[in-house]
């Protein structure tokens, strides 16, 4: 097997962000001093509290433990989202390319704040809190980065689940973890055919706390621009659609 290499256009390299010297500079500093390395770099992302603390860790078996700036507190999806709001919300955030080249989306900082807002608000309207978790069962569009960025902006912890899975797993997976909430979709495209991820005919059974919850997908409710929220605990098979809820929310706020 040959291996071919491109060499960048002398436009590309002049406006990189960094150089091969830079580069080894940079390395050379974070194997050195890595708490200076990082008590650096730490702050080119946005923090609620500011960490004082840079690196927390041991290997010495049995207290592992592994802790960085254990003592700060930052939000992921206002650092993915709405620092970029001023400078750049009318660029694309994430381009994304769909099972057909035909089917894309350019989707904004200003749109993905929008929607991310609004299912935030979404799962806060459905009880869910900081520290709960949530399983996502999504096929890969977009919504599934708006449900990942809307648990961490209200402090939820999402757990993502293959597509692919049977329901059997996911519904090991939730029980794992003690979810409040699923969320899932009707189907998931993929090269050229189309996976049923909720069959009509097949109920999920999952034994939540205790006792049996079965959570019941019918085919004919559902429709492809749209994604279901299952409610999974207190309340038996209660479907919550996204197109029925999500347009009465606006801007959320964060944890």
């Amino acid at each position: 097997m040959t291996q071919t290499s491109y060499a960048p256009t002398a436009k590309f390299a002049e406006n990189a962000h960094i150089d091969q010297a830079r580069y080894e500079a940079l390395y050379a500093q974070s194997i050195e001093d890595p708490i200076s390395f990082w008590a650096e770099h730490g702050k080119r992302v946005d923090w609620i509290k500011p960490f004082e603390t840079v690196k927390n860790v041991s290997y010495e078996h049995p207290d592992v433990s592994i802790k960085w700036f254990e003592d700060g507190t930052l939000n992921v999806s206002a650092n993915c989202i709405d620092r970029h709001l001023e400078s750049r919300g009318s660029q694309t955030a994430i381009i994304w390319e769909g099972d057909n080249p035909a089917d894309s989306k350019h989707i904004t900082y200003h749109e993905l704040h929008q929607q991310v807002s609004k299912l935030s608000n979404v799962y806060k309207s459905l009880g869910v809190k900081k520290g709960d978790r949530v399983v996502l069962y999504m096929p890969m569009i977009p919504e599934a980065a708006y449900a990942m960025l809307a648990c961490t902006r209200i402090g939820a912890i999402h757990s993502i689940v293959f597509a692919g899975f049977s329901p059997e797993a996911l519904a090991s997976r939730v029980e794992d973890c003690g979810a409040v909430l699923l969320v899932t979709a009707d189907e998931a495209p993929r090269v050229s055919s189309k996976k049923c991820m909720t069959r009509k005919e097949k109920t999920i059974q999952m034994h939540i706390w205790g006792s049996p919850h079965r959570v019941r997908c019918s085919s004919d409710i559902f429709s492809s621009d749209v994604y279901t929220i299952i409610l999974i605990g207190e309340t038996l098979e209660k479907n919550v659609f996204y197109k029925d809820v999500h347009n009465v929310f606006q801007r959320s706020q964060m944890f």
